[in-house]
């Protein structure tokens, strides 16, 4: 399961910040053309303002931005904010997983109501 952000698609840019570099993210559809969006690495507070903590594929840089860091992963914050797209991604083999462990819990659930319903009715 991957949980990632991407600005919206009606946004033209957005600004990550690194430790001493500001980085210009593309808006738009552009996202679309790709698997592998801003993967969300946690949620921090910063100087009274709240960050995504994210890793940024620099492939997805303008030119000048990927000249300026060498790995291919680029540790960066993004101010929270209604111009992000929250995404959860889940392969079918995690989510048939998910459903394996919690269908007992569901039934079971339905066993125990269909059991007070009866228990309630014997009272009258």
């Amino acid at each position: 399961m991957r949980l990632q952000i991407r600005p919206k698609e009606q946004l033209e840019c957005l600004y990550a910040y690194t430790n001493n570099k500001n980085i210009k993210i593309r808006g738009g559809n552009f996202w679309y053309k790709y698997p592998l969006h801003l993967l969300l690495l946690n949620m921090k507070h910063k100087r009274g303002k709240q960050y995504y903590h994210v890793a940024i594929p620099k492939f997805i840089l303008s030119r000048e931005d990927a000249k300026l860091f060498n790995d291919s992963m680029i540790d960066a914050y993004i101010p929270i904010s209604n111009k992000l797209v929250e995404e959860i991604w889940i392969l079918s083999r995690d989510l048939d997983n998910w459903k394996s462990v919690l269908r007992p819990l569901f039934y079971n659930r339905k066993i125990r109501d269909l059991l007070n319903k009866k228990e309630n009715l014997s009272v009258f």
